[in-house]
């Protein structure tokens, strides 16, 4: 159910278009009540008929709450915030906002910076040698493989999996380099977790036949989601 309703959120986020003057719904997302928002919405739609901006607002709302919570419900709502676009953007600053909710607060961070936001990439980067694991793999969005390659390349060692998965999928946006796909094919091997395994597997896959070892051991691999890479 939550899905499919997270499905009918990113809809309404990408019909919504342009602006307005600040209303009593606005007054209720700025606030971060959705109840109030739904039922602010709710009059909106008795006396002018729906409204797909407005609606677009409280869907934001509730991705933004969806996004506090841990574990897959806040992966289904950055997931959806990151495929809905530049409409997503409103919720995404609003998170950015909210410092007590770190890992939520650099998961908007890293969504804005693969979109090549310079402000949300910089704010990103101080967060790279964070305690959370999912805060500091989040970070890692802030390297640029030309320039950064070195700090990649340390990530890959980190005792983090959410680092060395993260610093595996940078690396496969980088330039071809063969000390990369020594580093990568090493971790394919070595790596205890199936989600870096996998996430190195993918990253090698614009090596083609200089990486054939590392996909045919991905073959025999215990794991279904390393196999089907």
């Amino acid at each position: 159910m939550r899905r499919r309703i997270l499905t009918t959120v990113v809809a309404a986020m990408l019909g919504a278009c342009g602006g307005a003057a600040p209303t009593p719904l606005d007054q209720s997302v700025a606030g971060g009540d959705l109840q109030s928002a739904l039922t602010r919405y709710e009059e909106l739609r008795m006396t002018q008929g729906p409204d797909v901006e407005a609606l677009a607002k409280v869907a934001g709302l509730l991705l933004e709450q969806e996004a506090l919570y841990p574990g897959s419900r806040r992966d289904a709502a950055m997931g959806q915030l990151r495929l809905t676009g530049s409409a997503a953007d409103p919720t995404l600053e609003r998170l950015v906002r909210r410092p007590t909710a770190k890992v939520a607060q650099a998961r908007a961070l890293e969504i804005l910076s693969e979109r090549g936001d310079a402000d949300a990439r910089q704010k990103l980067r101080a967060f790279l040698n964070d305690k959370d694991p999912e805060v500091a793999g989040a970070a890692i969005a802030s390297l640029d493989a030309e320039h950064d390659l070195s700090l990649l390349l340390e990530a890959l060692r980190s005792p983090s999996g959410p680092v060395r998965e993260a610093a595996a999928t940078e690396l496969g946006r980088a330039e071809k380099h063969t000390k990369v796909q020594r580093a990568l094919m090493d971790l394919a091997r070595l790596d205890s977790l199936y989600t870096v395994r996998a996430a190195v597997l993918r990253a090698l896959s614009g090596y083609k036949a200089q990486a054939k070892g590392a996909f045919v051991a991905g073959l025999k691999d215990s794991n279904p989601s390393v196999r089907l890479v």
